[in-house]
């Protein structure tokens, strides 16, 4: 019965040590219209530069055309929108 104790014990303080606390990222990313959904398929963090890479089936990233791909600088979005250039599909 000692050791269920100290288990659950164990198990209530790891929890609340390493409990994340999540925050929103700006406006997040929204699609083109408002009928259609805004959907994250990925997301990468770059160490380096403290960037999170976002990718999905989405058309803004913020306030920023960004179709299918935002970085998240840790303040504001970043546009990966290019002349001339689309991707395909979601990433």
């Amino acid at each position: 019965m000692k050791y269920v104790i100290y288990c659950l014990i164990a198990l209530a303080f790891h929890n609340s040590v390493y409990a994340q606390t999540w925050l929103p990222l700006g406006e997040g990313v929204q699609p083109e219209h408002s009928y259609q959904s805004a959907d994250v398929k990925s997301m990468v963090f770059d160490s380096v530069n403290k960037w999170l890479y976002v990718g999905g089936d989405f058309y803004y990233a913020g306030d920023k055309v960004s179709r299918m791909m935002g970085i998240w600088n840790g303040t504001s979005w970043i546009s990966t929108e290019k002349p001339n250039a689309y991707l395909g599909s979601p990433v």
